[in-house]
């Protein structure tokens, strides 16, 4: 009886961490999005509002 319940919690285990394992991978290309959006906002801020030398160029 203690097998059974042993290769349940295993496999519940392994679920578990593929499922874990998942979710970072999901949260970091989420994070490398964020990071792509944030320097492309920056480059529009830019082309919107120019530095005062580049304006003089």
């Amino acid at each position: 009886m203690v097998r059974a319940e042993t290769s349940v919690s295993s496999r519940s285990s392994a679920t578990i961490g593929f499922e874990a394992t998942r979710l970072d991978d999901l949260i970091a290309a989420q994070t490398r999005t964020l990071g792509a959006l944030t320097i492309h906002q920056q480059g529009l801020m830019q082309q919107l509002f120019p530095s005062p030398e580049a304006v003089e160029v």
